[in-house]
């Protein structure tokens, strides 16, 4: 089990979580507000975001 989560907030950049998960290389992360968990956003979900900008 990880002990170390990344998590992301839903206020962060689109671009700043896209550099997290390159830098770890993980392809999931959990969207967290305080300690309540919001949700999940993945890689597939980044490139669909980014390829409609």
């Amino acid at each position: 089990m990880t002990k170390d989560v990344r998590t992301c907030k839903s206020t962060d950049e689109i671009e700043d979580i896209a550099r997290l998960m390159k830098k770890y290389n993980i392809s999931c992360l959990p969207v967290v507000d305080g300690d309540d968990l919001k949700g999940l956003i993945t890689t597939d979900r980044i490139s669909h975001l980014i390829s409609n900008y």
